[in-house]
């Protein structure tokens, strides 16, 4: 009898510790490590656009990392309605929304776009964690807030998944400017519940067993309180936010928005949320785009070839939905005009 306990003990524990060596390879395999593709957007954007223009800025965040990012505007303008802050997605870039962003430099907005640690530009050994772009992003407001003729405009906050996510949650920060306007593009609302869901795919209801052991990991990596979330941001913030959400969405689940932000947030008459249909994760991409989107995608995942680059950028440009993006502007304007 005690030598059957002891048995089932033991490998119990095994079960465990190979749970756990599981979990941190995976962990590291998606985190620790550096994302260097390109889309080459700017460039073919610049062909389409002989006025559009850049100029190229770097500043050091909280962490002692050189971030790099680009003001983006037309050769033309003078004057600018405000500064629309871009935070791109997880294996994304600062050029990943320039195709939807350049909508809004036309509109008479300045863009600044920048690149996350650990991604193409900026320095970094690594991205570090899920939950990290809410610190590169907090570090660009507050340096971007120092610059006087910067600080003079509206600052309007932009970010698609993992920026969705930072957009939203920075505002539990003390920050240096006032934040004027939102737009979340299929965000999570903590790294725990997203961490959650991935799991949940992969293992189905183990996923619960196993999230506890990512957070450790995570929570070692990125120096923020693990109950910071995007609700609790939007919660603090008078800025009005435009949370735009599609019902298919199979990377960031759309009950995040349709539950703990629509539920969270209903006494709040700052916040709008705009639900898609056929969608996906991309949510301002045409819908005859994004398996092309998704299939290129994957081919470039790790590793870099021109060819597919090429491809890819050109299937960001030609695939905007520019009805969704019209109500995003719309959205902007009426809140600058306010």
């Amino acid at each position: 009898m005690i030598t059957s306990i002891i048995i089932v003990i033991s490998i119990i524990i095994f079960l465990i510790i190979m749970t756990m060596i599981i979990v941190k390879k995976s962990y590291l395999e998606a985190f620790n490590i550096r994302i260097d593709n390109v889309p080459l957007v700017y460039k073919l954007l610049k062909e389409k656009n002989k006025n559009l223009k850049r100029t190229k800025f770097e500043y050091i965040n909280s962490e002692n990392v050189k971030l790099v990012g680009y003001f983006y505007f037309l050769e033309e303008q003078t004057k600018f309605k405000g500064l629309i802050i871009n935070s791109h997605g997880y294996e994304n870039n600062k050029e990943s929304q320039l195709p939807k962003l350049i909508e809004f430099i036309k509109e008479g907005y300045l863009v600044f776009s920048y690149d996350n640690t650990g991604v193409s530009d900026s320095e970094g050994d690594s991205v570090i964690g899920l939950g990290h772009s809410v610190i590169d992003l907090r570090d660009t407001i507050n340096t971007l807030a120092k610059m006087n003729e910067i600080n003079k405009l509206p600052f309007v906050l932009h970010g698609h998944s993992w920026g969705g996510f930072a957009v939203c949650a920075t505002n539990n920060f003390l920050l240096e400017k006032k934040i004027t306007a939102i737009i979340s593009k299929a965000g999570f609302n903590t790294p725990r519940e997203q961490f959650l869901f991935q799991a949940q795919q992969i293992v189905g209801r183990f996923g619960k067993i196993v999230v506890p052991a990512i957070m450790k990991i995570e929570n070692k990596r990125v120096n923020i309180n693990e109950n910071i979330s995007g609700l609790s941001g939007l919660q603090r913030t008078d800025a009005k936010c435009l949370i735009i959400h599609s019902e298919d969405d199979s990377i960031v689940p759309f009950k995040i928005t349709d539950t703990v932000y629509r539920e969270g947030l209903k006494d709040k008459d700052n916040i709008e949320i705009l639900t898609l249909k056929n969608h996906e994760h991309m949510v301002d991409q045409k819908i005859e785009t994004l398996k092309l989107v998704g299939k290129v995608h994957m081919r470039i995942k790790g590793k870099l070839t021109k060819e597919d680059e090429y491809e890819y950028a050109m299937l960001l440009i030609n695939g905007v939905d520019y009805g969704v993006l019209k109500k995003e502007i719309e959205f902007v304007n009426k809140c600058i005009a306010e």
